[in-house]
């Protein structure tokens, strides 16, 4: 979602992702809703920064409202006198594929929204019935752009088949019975005075178009007349701030800074002005004068969609005090939305409080507050940081996924040595903290990255009655390539224990060495269990795709045909080579009819119609 300067050509982002956006409004307070034609998530709430699902390298996303809804097209917001009170605020969009125009109401949630579906506006069985764009008009009624086609202009359906419609399309009306239409007004022929009283009705088609009139006829002209407007509103009409909200949004409009306006706004009772006016400080901060004293109290507003707004706005002042203040947000309590706001923050200051943090351990004051911003970055001096808060137990309970996460994929080897001490020294009656931390270190043994000296000593863990610390330590023996541990592994996968055993053969693949691979052929001897046979044979696959052929094929042969084989067959599926292989070996010496039919099931599911010739 771009946005554009017209006057000056200056184009910037506004929020990213969305599979195909296809529907943008504002409310009457300026908050900002996006709809995806391709997505499923209904109603998604946006603001400067909001990143969505298919953003390209995004880190972090937001979700939408309304997970698991249709795919909508086109949005907007019901304001005005011709429609019902009940649905005031609600907004309403186009379920295209199922012929209907949905309705939600949106309640305030936090520092964002919670989307619920209501009744439906419109509903036909009329297959050709596509909506796909949707406003409410300057007389108050419903406008509905109908594609008319019964097929999907998509890939779905060939594009010459002769039910596609291209001549048709239709605009529909929708009127509230019994309830008057808004009289149309000629609003390039009004007045100043006339459009800025215009700017006090309920209609926000009719606000927008007043506006965009006014900036027509320049600042020199209207200007004065909007002080005048300004001074004389009665402050005991209900929708005071939010005249003053649209005059600060007309100074905007005409490019004219009021910083008495704007504090006025900044400070009214309505927290749905104050978070606006920070928006627009947001665009005018160069101009302002003590923007850190205006956001520091911002940020600790009582209201958290204030809050949001202040954190966002600090990403503009360039300066590390401004990601100590984004920071204090934490002092309240948190959401979604706030959370993600605060995180992106601090991300785009790092280069600035970074430096910082280096001379001054304490420059963002508390643990939490130093945690937070280390683990929403992705740089290195940062998560070694992390690492030292975590050998001293200076990480919060509610960032402990987190910072280890942020040590699974960017650790460094000493890092991962702190994490791995401490994992041997921890309190063994921790099970789930020691398995979050074995998991840590498989997730980055997995690129390549493990601790430094003794590794030998997760061979403490292998026994451990907790499944998920077993396997992860026997599977971390086979990561960290401790070859020494070839007989423990083979022991380990003899004892009989289903997750143990499948994790020791896996450990003894990941192994590759000579001993490993002939350690696994020898399990696949007759001397012992048909289930184990059969899973030593499949963890070969992934190393001797040949050999594995060859001892598959004579288990298919020999073992009882009630032997479940799934697990074998699933293991050549892998790669086309170990395909290839077994289907060489299969073709040169005949299997039973019943495992030929099992393999062929399996394949026909997975792999490529030429694979399953070769397999015939």
């Amino acid at each position: 979602m771009w946005q554009l300067n017209l006057k000056h050509l200056e184009l910037d982002i506004y929020a990213k992702g969305l599979v195909n956006p296809w529907g943008l409004q504002f409310d009457r307070w300026g908050q900002s809703f996006l709809t995806d034609g391709a997505g499923f998530e209904g109603i998604n709430y946006a603001f400067p920064g909001a990143t969505f699902l298919t953003s390209p390298g995004a880190a972090r996303i937001l979700r939408g409202l309304n997970p698991g809804q249709p795919k909508h097209s086109g949005l907007d917001v019901i304001s005005g006198r011709h429609l019902p009170e009940s649905w005031q605020g609600s907004v309403i969009t186009n379920d295209f594929r199922a012929n209907r125009i949905n309705r939600f109401k949106l309640e305030e949630q936090g520092s964002g929204y919670a989307s619920k579906q209501a009744e439906d506006v419109l509903w036909t069985d009329h297959v050709a019935f596509r909506p796909v764009d949707i406003s409410v008009g300057p007389d108050g009624a419903i406008y509905v752009a109908d594609w008319y086609n019964p097929i999907i202009q998509h890939g779905e359906v060939d594009f010459h088949d002769p039910r596609r419609d291209h001549e048709h399309g239709r605009i529909w009306r929708i009127v509230a019975k019994n309830r008057p239409l808004v009289k149309k007004t000629q609003w390039s022929k009004a007045s100043v005075s006339e459009l800025l009283e215009a700017l006090k009705l309920p209609e926000d088609w009719t606000r927008l178009q007043a506006k965009q009139v006014l900036k027509s006829h320049g600042a020199n002209e209207v200007i004065p007349a909007l002080q005048k407007w300004v001074q004389g509103l009665d402050k005991k009409e209900a929708d005071y701030e939010h005249n003053l909200l649209e005059a600060l949004w007309l100074y905007q409009t005409l490019e004219v800074v009021n910083e008495p306006l704007l504090l006025q706004v900044l400070n009214a009772e309505n927290h749905k002005a104050r978070a606006a006016a920070l928006r627009a400080l947001e665009l005018w901060y160069p101009k302002l004068t003590n923007v850190p004293t205006l956001l520091t109290k911002a940020v600790a507003d009582k209201h958290p969609q204030v809050r949001l707004e202040a954190v966002i706005a600090l990403r503009k002042v360039k300066t590390a005090e401004s990601a100590r203040t984004a920071l204090t947000v934490l002092e309240n309590p948190m959401d979604e939305f706030l959370d993600f706001a605060l995180w992106q923050t601090v991300r785009e200051l790092e280069p600035l409080w970074m430096t910082r943090l280096k001379t001054d351990p304490n420059f963002f004051g508390t643990a939490k507050k130093t945690v937070f911003a280390l683990k929403s970055v992705s740089s290195a001096a940062a998560v070694s940081r992390l690492a030292q808060l975590y050998q001293n137990d200076q990480i919060p309970e509610e960032y402990q996924k987190d910072v280890l996460a942020a040590l699974a994929k960017f650790g460094t080897n000493a890092d991962l040595t702190i994490l791995f001490d401490k994992t041997l020294q921890g309190n063994a009656s921790q099970t789930k903290t020691v398995a979050s931390r074995l998991s840590t270190l498989e997730e980055a043994a997995r690129r390549g990255v493990k601790p430094e000296g003794n590794l030998s000593r997760i061979t403490s863990f292998i026994d451990n009655e907790d499944d998920a610390i077993a396997t992860s330590a026997i599977q971390l023996i086979g990561l960290w390539h401790l070859n020494e541990q070839n007989s423990t592994l083979v022991s380990l996968a003899q004892k009989g224990d289903k997750n143990r055993r499948k994790a020791a053969l896996g450990a003894l693949a990941t192994l590759n060495t000579d001993q490993s691979q002939a350690s696994l052929v020898d399990m696949t001897g007759g001397k012992n269990a048909a289930d184990l046979r059969l899973a030593s044979a499949a963890q070969l696959v992934s190393v001797n795709a040949a050999e594995a052929a060859r001892i598959g094929a004579d288990l298919l042969r020999t073992l009882p045909a009630q032997t479940d084989a799934s697990a074998l067959f699933q293991a050549f599926l892998t790669n086309k080579q170990a395909v290839r292989a077994f289907a060489d070996e299969l073709t040169s010496r005949k299997i039973p009819e019943n495992r030929a039919k099992e393999g062929r099931q399996l394949m026909q599911r997975t792999i490529p119609t030429i694979d399953v010739m070769q397999m015939r």
